[in-house]
């Protein structure tokens, strides 16, 4: 894929389907305090009108249980409150859980979403809370040392476990199921190099109490390993224990259990109310420091907390006229702007033909490393779990390749328009499963089944491949907080993010959760790497 630095342009019409695409964003240039020039897209507020691809998740969430459609979209906005979130996906829903469940906070909130309750990456992913048992651990390790590496993998769990517990504690019905997941690797090289990482870890996982690991389970034998995951390309796979949810239910879940509680009377939630952009309250009024400007009125704050992942960027770029933060504070948020970068990012919905049902039960999740077919280069070969009635909810990188036009304008970094699919790509997702599982063929399918469903979705990519949590560098507390840039693995991390956040807001020094991985810190390292 191109690299996370360079301005995108946007996909020419003959490529894509459905609605078209917004209009090329203006750029121009910053720099803050001599650190380093680069180029930032314009600062035009998104079109939230431009209705969105219907994943699956969010075509089946308009039955008359979803209660929170629509909500507050026509409530008057108070003039101040003591905390805003921004975002109503996954992060900002347990931002504000934990802190309304805090015995620290005291206050109000104030939560905006652009669009409806979980409309953005979290209501467009693949439904998956799977951990990477060992695969990045090496990577971990070399960059940032073995207790560090040994902390970033247990965090996948804890979040995993976290994730059932709020589940279990809310009486969320989330479709929540702990599942076999077989991780299907298809060349040698794959093998080598995973078996090497499962070592490696496995020398070390003393050191964290890393005992998940030991429930991993190889199958070394390539007929066995073909037998057991029916994929018809394995030369090996490993299985272990993953999560998967429906994660617009669990949102669902967590905001409609604040709003019918006791804690109701301090939590407003407020749907199609985008957020213009955030300014500096020059004068301090009523302890307030944050001005935020939305479609439908302003709002001061005390405390600003992002939880916009890839839709950040426009939100840091312009103070709408009003006086702009310190320069201590906004050079950070220009760096920060330019830190998380969107990713467009397509999947699909199928429909199991019958004729497979008899023969095995799809009651696992697999992931693909490694070609999908002789004399292929491509390592990403693709994921896939099932929901509760049978749908195969899948995504491949081979699909976001399929759409890239060798000397030609990227269709999915720096692009924010979910209103649309790519036509190769879904080209390429209607022959996927017949290219990981034996008997898949199209003949196989009848009508209605195979493919049913494709759309796309905004993911928050950083170049370290690891979220932004907590406030902006530098001494004092400011008031900013952001749980952002979670790289295609959000459902893996951002509740123990969430958790960790809160703690360090409320923490009279900004204390550091030790619960919570060290590199996802915003520091100015990583901020400028």
């Amino acid at each position: 894929m191109a690299d996370l630095d360079p301005i995108g342009s946007v996909q020419p019409p003959s490529m894509s389907i459905q609605a078209p695409l917004l209009s090329p964003p203006l750029t121009h240039t910053s720099s803050f305090h001599g650190l380093h020039n680069f180029s930032i897209l314009g600062s035009e507020p998104l079109n939230w009108e431009q209705p969105s691809t219907a994943s699956y998740w969010s075509a089946h969430n308009r039955g008359a249980w979803n209660t929170l459609l629509g909500h507050g979209r026509n409530d008057p906005i108070p003039t101040s409150v003591e905390t805003i979130i921004i975002g109503a996906g996954v992060s900002g829903a347990g931002i504000a859980h934990f802190l309304l469940h805090n015995e620290n906070f005291g206050g109000s909130i104030a939560m905006f979403e652009a669009r409806e309750v979980s409309s953005g990456a979290t209501g467009r992913n693949g439904g998956f809370v799977k951990p990477v048992p060992f695969e990045a651990y090496p990577r971990y390790k070399e960059k940032y040392g073995t207790d560090r590496a040994l902390q970033l993998v247990k965090s996948e769990y804890d979040n995993m476990k976290l994730t059932e517990q709020l589940v279990e504690l809310g009486a969320i019905d989330a479709h929540f199921v702990i599942r076999p997941h077989h991780e299907i690797l298809t060349d040698e090289d794959t093998v080598r190099s995973h078996n090497s990482a499962y070592a490696s870890l496995r020398r070390d996982r003393h050191l964290k109490g890393m005992e998940q690991i030991d429930g991993v389970t190889w199958f070394h034998d390539s007929e066995e390993a073909r037998r057991v995951t029916h994929s018809k390309n394995a030369l090996a796979a490993y299985s272990f224990d993953t999560g998967t949810i429906w994660p617009h239910r669990f949102v669902h879940g967590l905001l409609s259990n604040l709003q019918s509680s006791s804690l109701s009377n301090r939590f407003n939630l407020y749907t199609h109310t985008p957020v213009l952009c955030i300014s500096w309250m020059k004068d301090q009024i009523a302890n307030s420091r944050w001005h935020v400007q939305t479609t439908r009125g302003n709002i001061t704050a005390r405390n600003v907390i992002l939880a916009t992942n890839g839709y950040t960027r426009h939100l840091l770029q312009s103070s709408c006229g009003m006086p702009p933060p310190p320069s201590s504070i906004n050079g950070w948020l220009q760096v920060l702007s330019r830190a998380v970068t969107p990713k467009r990012y397509q999947m699909a919905a199928y429909t199991i033909p019958e004729s497979l049902l008899s023969s095995w039960r799809f009651n696992f999740t697999f992931g693909v490393r490694g070609p999908l077919s002789n004399g292929s280069t491509d390592k990403e070969g693709g994921y896939g779990i099932t929901t509760y009635d049978g749908t195969l909810v899948a995504g491949s990188e081979l699909a976001q390749i399929a759409s890239i036009v060798e000397d030609g304008p990227d269709p999915w970094m720096n692009q924010t328009d979910d209103s649309i699919v790519l036509q190769p790509s879904t080209k390429f997702y209607q022959d996927f499963p017949g290219r990981v599982f034996e008997n898949w063929e199209s003949e196989s399918e009848g009508i209605g089944e195979g493919l049913v469903r494709t759309w796309t979705g905004i993911q928050g990519r950083t170049r370290d491949s690891l979220p932004f949590v907590g406030p902006l560098p530098g001494k004092g507390n400011n008031g900013l907080f952001v749980s952002i840039g979670f790289h295609g693995h959000g459902m893996c991390r951002t509740l123990i993010a969430a958790r960790g956040l809160v703690h360090q807001m409320l923490s009279p020094n900004l204390e550091w959760d030790v619960r919570l991985p060290r590199p996802f810190e915003v520091t100015e390292e990583r901020l400028q790497s």
